[in-house]
């Protein structure tokens, strides 16, 4: 039945998030186009305003298509949950858990395929064309010393799942504050994005709290070690692994909230 709710989920939902994909891809590739052939900043210019602001451009455009995307999958997650088509779809012959794992499956898809592609791109993009020259080959020469760092197996292995544990978290914080927003007599969008607002608060200091002893660990070595270009492949591996365990952590109260309110305290308006 779950495979059958997945299935429903993905073509009810195609359409929005796949036109803000290929905006995505479209947007990506003529800013990598443009990019690849821009002018670079002549030797003595410190920044090149117009490049500048053009990359600005892009990066505002491109969060903004993810916020959409966030914004679409938070209505729909309302919506099909806690108004009228509610009562069709905790009718159905599946448990609450199997509602929210539906849900969150097809809309970590659409949020890991544009966030990878948003990433990529500015990652890709040759922002240093604003930069002056030298500084375009101190910055490449300090690249060239992470090539330990950005292997295809770290990459694979380590920074793929975190994005996608990254995607499950932020979706399932929504989806707890909407849950939590019902519990309420009256005003349960208000409350919902005020739950939001605190649930995020919460979560994101319990985030920081796990990953503060290596982010520690980072400043320090890069202020007293010799060499702390060298040293900075082992802290990387680490901040990237606590990152992934301190998400799977925290998505377990948050799913635990959605599926606790859908099970014993619906309150569909």
């Amino acid at each position: 039945m779950l495979t059958k709710l997945i299935s429903h989920e993905w073509k009810d939902t195609f359409k929005v998030p796949a036109l803000l994909l290929t905006i995505t891809v479209l947007l990506s590739a003529a800013s990598l186009v443009y990019f690849s052939v821009a002018d670079q900043a002549s030797a003595g210019t410190d920044l090149n305003v117009r490049n500048f602001v053009l990359y600005i451009a892009c990066i505002l455009i491109l969060s903004g298509l993810s916020m959409i995307l966030m914004i679409y999958f938070t209505i729909r997650f309302y919506k099909n949950l806690y108004t009228d088509e509610g009562y069709l779809m905790h009718t159905l012959p599946v448990k609450p858990w199997m509602l929210i794992v539906s849900k969150l499956t097809i809309g970590t898809i659409w949020f890991y395929l544009v966030g990878a592609i948003t990433l990529i791109t500015l990652i890709a993009l040759p922002t240093m064309a604003y930069f002056s020259p030298e500084d375009l080959l101190e910055l490449r020469t300090m690249f060239q010393s992470y090539h330990t760092i950005f292997t295809v197996p770290s990459i694979l292995f380590l920074a793929i799942p975190v994005m996608i544990i990254g995607s499950v978290f932020s979706l399932l914080t929504i989806y707890a504050s909407i849950s939590l927003g019902q519990l309420f007599s009256s005003h349960k969008v208000l409350a919902s994005i005020l739950c939001y607002l605190g649930l995020s608060t919460i979560l994101s200091t319990a985030m920081m709290l796990l990953t503060a002893p290596t982010t520690a660990g980072v400043f320090i070595i890069q202020s007293t070690s010799a060499n702390p270009m060298a040293d900075f492949a082992s802290i990387y591996w680490s901040i990237m692994l606590i990152s992934l365990f301190a998400n799977l952590i925290l998505c377990v109260p948050a799913f635990w909230i959605c599926n606790y309110v859908m099970k014993r305290c619906l309150n569909l308006d």
